[in-house]
């Protein structure tokens, strides 16, 4: 039985690495079938994907090649980091690609809003961190200070997506609610993982270590998964905060 609870993650965690780049993928294509951008225009969000599931991949091959636990990783402060790196691999496409752009902000404004905030909803995964720190382990100190906001966030979006098809909830107001998702992981996330780092700014040195944030399966969390989340967060709420002030 051991065995087969030690397995689930090996499973699990890949598996909502797929759901999130295709659910990414996904709205591309769908914008495509409701004439929102044309299939050249999607190849811009594609190749984002691609980009990032390449770097998931990278990610998860230095993990399982012991690279991610050496001391010499460890004093590059990765914590503080390595978890910007999904969120770079945009920002360089967004600022060097205009068409990227167009096809961006037409996806992000046409996509239904309740999709925008149930696609949070995944982040109710994270449940799976509170049993491996019961478990023993996971750090405590990560779930308490991360894992748990981060399930109750992602537990909030089944309330706030209903609200949004229900139509009585203004845009400010969720726009905020998704500024919240963001604000829970950053700067949080990565103060406390490197916190819990051997180097000079370890605080949390009770065994299991943060240590285990970056050994395969769960590197995909903070390396990939999470940063998507994040920065789903961010431009649903620039989507909602510009249609406040009446930007088209």
């Amino acid at each position: 039985m051991d065995k087969l609870i030690d397995f689930v993650p090996y499973v699990s965690i890949p598996a909502l690495a797929l759901v999130v780049l295709g659910a990414v993928a996904g709205l591309a294509r769908w914008s495509v079938h409701n004439s929102t951008i044309n299939t050249r225009s999607a190849r811009n969000i594609y190749v984002l994907v691609t980009a990032w599931a390449v770097w998931g991949l990278a990610s998860a091959a230095l993990a399982i090649s012991g690279a991610y636990t050496s001391q010499t990783f460890y004093d590059l402060l990765p914590g503080l980091w390595i978890p910007l790196v999904p969120v770079l691999i945009f920002t360089a496409y967004f600022a060097t690609s205009s068409s990227f752009r167009d096809t961006l902000s037409n996806v992000v404004k046409r996509t239904p809003l309740h999709w925008l905030v149930y696609f949070q909803a995944l982040r109710i995964s994270a449940v799976g961190t509170a049993f491996e720190t019961a478990r023993g382990t996971f750090p405590e100190s990560f779930e308490l200070f991360v894992g748990v906001p981060d399930l109750l966030f992602g537990l909030s979006a089944l309330y706030m997506g209903r609200r949004v098809q229900q139509g009585p909830i203004g845009g400010r107001t969720v726009a905020v609610w998704s500024l919240v998702g963001a604000v829970l992981i950053v700067p949080s996330a990565p103060v406390v993982a490197q916190m819990g780092l051997p180097g000079p700014l370890m605080v949390f040195a009770t065994e299991p270590t943060a240590a285990a944030l970056f050994v395969y399966p769960m590197v995909l969390a903070p390396t990939l998964i999470v940063p998507i989340f994040v920065l789903i967060n961010l431009l649903t709420a620039q989507r909602l905060l510009e249609k406040s002030k009446g930007v088209q």
